[in-house]
C-alpha cells in the first residue's frame, strides 16, 4: 500500500468516526473483518426513545467490545437503569457529564464491566426518564415499542458498523440478556410483556430490582425451559421479600427436583434450575458495576 493510500484510509476512518458519533475506537485483529475498528461506543442523540429527552441527550449507549468476533453469534445485553440515571455516566468511566460540557460525576463504567465478562455480545443501555426519581416505563409500556426500538438499534447502529446484512427477524441475532437495576425493572418487565421481547430474551438478571412483578416474571420464565431468571438482592427491603416469594412460587410450580431454589451468597449455577436468587453485601448502587461481569459470564456459560 502506498503512503498516499494509507493516508487516505486513515482520513476515511477519522471521518467515519466523526460522522457516526463513535466515542472511542481502537483497531484489533478480528476473526472476521468488521466495518469499523473495535472497540467502539456510540451515543446517538436522534431516534426513538421511551421518554421526552433534552435535545443533546443520548437516546441510548451502544458499546461493542474489543474481543467481539463477527464469525460467532453476537448476543445483546440490554441494561435498564434506575432512578435519576443518565446513560453516559452509567456506561463510561472517569469523570463524565450527562451531557457534553455538563458538570461531571464519577462514571459507573458499565461498558467496561460488560467487557470484563468476555462474552461475544454488545452492551445497550437505553435512556429512560431523564434524571427523575421515577421508574416509569414510558413508551416501553406500549404494545410492540420495545421490539421496534431494538430493530432500530440493530439496523442503524450495529449491523452497519459490523458489516452484517440487515436482519429480517430479531432471533437471527444472538441471545438477548435483560439486566435491570432498581426501578429499571418497570421498563424491563414492560419490554418483556408489552414490547414483544419476551420471546427473544432468554436471560433476565435483576439487581435489587424485584419491587413488583413476581407473578409476571415467573410466568415468563416458566413459559420456556431454556429461560433463566436471577434476582440479586441486599439484606432488606422489597427486593428481598419479593425474591423469597419468587422462590416459594418457583418451588411449588417446578418442584425441587427441577433445581435448587435456595437463596445463596455465591454466584448460582444457571445451567441447572430456571429460577435463582443471590444475596449480596454489595451496596445497592454498586451492584451493577461490581457484579455484572461475573453474572453475565454465568448467564453465557449456562447457554452452552
Amino acid at each position: 500500500m502506498t503512503c498516499r493510500s494509507s493516508a487516505s484510509l486513515a482520513l476515511a476512518l477519522v471521518l467515519l468516526t466523526e460522522a457516526t458519533g463513535v466515542l472511542h475506537a481502537a483497531p484489533v485483529k478480528q476473526a472476521q473483518p468488521m466495518r469499523t475498528a473495535l472497540p467502539w461506543t456510540v451515543a446517538p442523540t436522534v431516534g426513538p426513545s421511551a421518554h421526552q429527552l433534552p435535545p443533546r441527550a443520548p437516546r441510548v449507549i451502544v458499546h461493542a467490545p474489543a474481543h467481539l468476533e463477527g464469525g460467532e453469534p453476537i448476543g445483546l445485553v440490554l441494561f435498564f437503569h434506575g432512578w435519576s440515571g443518565c446513560v453516559r455516566v452509567l456506561a463510561l468511566r472517569g469523570d463524565v457529564g450527562c451531557l457534553p460540557g455538563d458538570r461531571t460525576r464519577p462514571g459507573w463504567g458499565l461498558a467496561a464491566a460488560h467487557d470484563e465478562a468476555g462474552t461475544n455480545s454488545i452492551f445497550i443501555a437505553p435512556q429512560l426518564l431523564w434524571l427523575q426519581r421515577s421508574g416509569r416505563a414510558g413508551r416501553f409500556a406500549g404494545r410492540g415499542f420495545a421490539r421496534q426500538w431494538l430493530r432500530w438499534m440493530i439496523r442503524d447502529h450495529i449491523t452497519p458498523r459490523l458489516g452484517l446484512r440487515e436482519l429480517q427477524r430479531l432471533d437471527e441475532f444472538g441471545p438477548i440478556t435483560v439486566v435491570a437495576h432498581s426501578a429499571g425493572f418497570e421498563a424491563a418487565l414492560a419490554a418483556l410483556q408489552n414490547g414483544d421481547l419476551g420471546t427473544t430474551v432468554d436471560r433476565v438478571i435483576l439487581f435489587d430490582a424485584l419491587y413488583a412483578g413476581v407473578e409476571e416474571l415467573l410466568t415468563w420464565t416458566l413459559a420456556d425451559e431454556r429461560r433463566r431468571l436471577l434476582s440479586v438482592h441486599g439484606g432488606s427491603g422489597s427486593p428481598r421479600r419479593n425474591t423469597r416469594a419468587l422462590l416459594r412460587l418457583a418451588a411449588e410450580r417446578l418442584g425441587h427436583e427441577e433445581g435448587d431454589h435456595q437463596d445463596h451468597r455465591a454466584v448460582p449455577d444457571l445451567r441447572t434450575g430456571r429460577v435463582h436468587a443471590m444475596r449480596t453485601d454489595v451496596p445497592h448502587g454498586d451492584m451493577p458495576s461490581v457484579l455484572m461481569a461475573q453474572l453475565l459470564r454465568a448467564a453465557d456459560e449456562s447457554r452452552r
